[in-house]
């Protein structure tokens, strides 16, 4: 058995057991980068530009893949505050090296307490691998960073990338809604563009288990 035939089983299994934990309440920790507070919940110490985040927390090789992440020792004593994640901001860079990737697995199963959390992915992210977010029943928005002249957005979604992310309901490239954009079908990958800048390419069964679902072109 291949590795990767290997990942997808497991990939499934954890996918049923996080739709399960999301039908009964089931919560466990990810983590928090250094913010403030906003009311209830708690806020990443992002940027003016948004898109950079303190990303101490964060693992990244040299090669620009994000390969893991720790939580945050300001909150370690407060667990009640830091399960309480409403916004998760892909850095753009870790120690230097600029994030390319975000790699297989890292996210799955990824729960916050009771509330419903909002991706943010900049546009330097060139490739969301195999189950990167699988399992992530919290989450309910994913928000692609559209691209410019000087840096367009070229991202490809694996298979199975947000597998069973059972809240899941929008997913945009900066205001626009995939649901309001024309789609393209490249052999198994949908492709959407906005602009000249900003193409995003979905693999076939990406969404697979969540509650999304692309519109297939007509």
């Amino acid at each position: 058995m291949t590795r990767r035939i290997k990942f997808i089983a497991i990939l499934l299994c954890v996918v049923t057991v996080a739709l399960i934990a999301s039908s009964v309440g089931a919560t466990a920790a990810l983590w928090t980068s250094g913010g403030g507070t906003d009311g209830d919940s708690m806020t990443l110490g992002v940027t003016t530009d948004f898109w950079n985040v303190l990303a101490e927390h964060f693992q990244c090789d040299p090669d620009g893949v994000l390969t893991g992440f720790t939580a945050s020792p300001e909150y370690a004593q407060d667990a009640a505050a830091w399960l309480n994640l409403g916004e998760l901001v892909i850095p753009a860079q870790v120690g230097g090296n600029s994030v390319r990737v975000v790699g297989s697995g890292v996210f799955a199963s990824a729960v916050m307490k009771e509330m419903a959390v909002t991706l943010a992915i900049p546009r330097g992210i060139q490739c969301i691998e195999i189950g990167a977010f699988s399992g992530f029943v919290n989450l309910q928005k994913v928000v692609f960073e559209e691209g410019t002249a000087d840096a367009p957005l070229s991202c490809r979604v694996e298979e199975f990338a947000f597998a069973g992310a059972a809240s899941l309901s929008e997913v945009y490239i900066g205001a626009h809604a995939l649901s309001e954009l024309s789609a393209q079908l490249d052999g198994d990958e949908l492709v959407y563009r906005v602009g000249a800048y900003s193409v995003l390419r979905l693999s076939a069964n990406a969404f697979y288990g969540s509650s999304y679902s692309p519109a297939l072109p007509e």
